[in-house]
């Protein structure tokens, strides 16, 4: 059995075999995405590589460059292990014609995975993916693709996200207290310079949970959605803090992310692709004022209402199924569960 394209790309266990995150799946699976942008014209383009700071990730990281830069694309390498929208902000900004993260996003930490982005910062769908899978299949063996250790590191990208993203809130309010965690991957640094970029300057980190860290000691699953996540935020936050201006945001390479808001009187919380605010916008997810609208019977810390139910296995997308017709109900899916709201007055 081999390990196999999902959403996005590749994402399995580091070890030896066909069936786990290695270096020679890497190049095999490289190889087969260079293959395929060649044949859809995209011969000598840019493609923008990332990775976070999984087991791994620096060697597949290297392996993925050398394999693109060998097949004759312009590969722009970006600087350090950075955050998923780092990447999918790169990809639209360089106009290239793709671009690959290193990551396993919130998997557990035996896991590494590679995801594939398109021109325009998308994450990749169908039917490219299966025809990326394809190709990789017909791929040669690993030793016999060529690698070239030659690239191109943009450090410069990094503060242009940055400006980017200090550009987005639309409200004047900044008093607001936020307590952050990254669970040990690698959004911290850089959420908190985008925070204080935005102008919001009363953040609170918490310490044991900071610095990227593959074995994610302190948590047993690297979700931000999993039960608890939020306890380290509420406990660093000073006791001073009113409820009501307080914030926690956790996420763990700053490609979702959770946080609770209020409207109405109501209180809920909402989880979203971190990639909608990086870019501004996306193919694959767009965030609207529905989210807004999402009330919970229960409190900012509740995972998700009771009448939430398993839908799929398909823990990284935000999928929003809009109304047929006036009136009805707007169903939304996240991660492995589904949430309806009722019918209310926009």
């Amino acid at each position: 059995m081999t390990l196999r394209f999902g959403t996005a790309g590749l994402r399995g266990p580091v070890g030896d075999g066909p069936d786990c995150m290695n270096v020679p799946n890497v190049v095999r699976t490289t190889a087969g995405l260079a293959a395929w942008l060649v044949g859809q014209g995209h011969r000598g383009g840019t493609v923008v590589v990332g990775r976070d700071a999984r087991t791994g990730s620096a060697e597949f990281f290297t392996a993925t460059t050398e394999v693109l830069t060998a097949a004759g694309f312009d590969v722009v390498a970006l600087p350090r292990p950075l955050p998923t929208p780092v990447t999918a902000y790169a990809v639209r900004e360089l106009n290239a014609v793709a671009g690959v993260q290193i990551t396993a996003s919130h998997n557990p930490a035996s896991d590494n995975g590679y995801k594939v982005y398109l021109s325009g910062g998308a994450q990749i769908v169908e039917p490219a993916d299966r025809q990326i899978e394809a190709a990789i299949d017909d791929a040669p063996d690993a030793d016999s693709v060529p690698r070239t250790a030659v690239v191109t590191s943009r450090g410069d990208l990094v503060d242009r996200y940055l400006a980017r993203v200090a550009s987005l809130p639309r409200s004047p309010h900044r008093d607001l207290t936020i307590a952050l965690t990254p669970l040990h991957g690698v959004g911290g640094e850089t959420a908190v310079a985008a925070l204080h970029a935005a102008g919001f300057t009363d953040v609170h980190v918490v310490a044991t949970q900071f610095e990227p860290d593959p074995a994610f000691p302190t948590v047993a699953f690297p979700n931000p959605e999993e039960p608890g996540a939020s306890t380290p935020c509420s406990n660093s936050l000073p006791t001073s803090t009113p409820t009501s201006r307080s914030r926690w945001i956790r996420t763990p390479i700053a490609a979702r992310s959770r946080f609770p808001a209020r409207r109405d009187g109501g209180c809920f919380a909402v989880t979203k692709p971190a990639c909608c605010s990086a870019t501004g916008s996306s193919r694959t997810h767009r965030p609207g004022p529905w989210w807004r609208r999402l009330s919970s019977p229960r409190p900012c810390s509740a995972h998700w209402p009771p009448r939430a139910s398993p839908i799929r296995a398909d823990p990284h997308r935000l999928q929003v199924a809009r109304p047929s017709r006036r009136g009805s109900r707007l169903r939304v899916r996240g991660g492995n569960r589904a949430l309806c709201r009722p019918r209310c007055r926009t």
